[in-house]
């Protein structure tokens, strides 16, 4: 009994740290994008 409490610790701990991980590679994704469209803009003289 002991030993699937301590499995489903880890399962959690390693769910967490995708989670995690995915947040940021969206982040850094969703900051990657709007200086792609500020570039653009700039490239075709768009202002806002």
């Amino acid at each position: 009994m002991r030993k699937q409490v301590k499995v489903r610790q880890k399962a959690q701990t390693i769910s967490e740290a995708r989670r995690k991980q995915q947040a940021e590679a969206n982040r850094r994704s969703a900051e990657q994008y709007s200086q792609w469209i500020e570039q653009v803009k700039k490239d075709h003289g768009i202002i806002d």
